[in-house]
């Protein structure tokens, strides 16, 4: 009996998230493991947009999201973490930018 009351109580969990994030509970119970996120926030950092990200989650892992809702995801799975990856982000975009005004220029 308590495994099913486990999975009731994670249930409830995750339909609270669903709420706030717009995505269904099963879409949500498939974005459960911890690794898993973490990867995905590790390649947002390393520069890889979330519509890159959204396309490698449906095509390895049958998983539907928009990047909006792929967003909202990772940013509650762990703020400090999704923060820093977007501050990373940022960086390499704007590394990525230089170098591509620097090379148009013929320097």
């Amino acid at each position: 009996m308590e495994p099913f009351e486990n999975n009731f109580k994670e249930y409830l969990m995750l339909k609270t998230r669903a709420r706030s994030t717009g995505v269904p509970v099963a879409t949500l119970l498939r974005f459960k493991d911890r690794a898993f996120r973490n990867h995905l926030i590790t390649l947002h950092g390393n520069g890889s947009p979330l519509s890159e990200l959204v396309d490698y989650v449906h095509a390895f892992y049958s998983v539907n999201v928009t990047p909006q809702q792929l967003r909202k995801i990772l940013q509650r799975s762990d703020r400090e973490l999704w923060s820093a990856a977007v501050e990373s982000y940022r960086q390499h975009r704007i590394v990525k930018r230089q170098e591509r005004s620097i090379s148009a220029q013929g320097v």
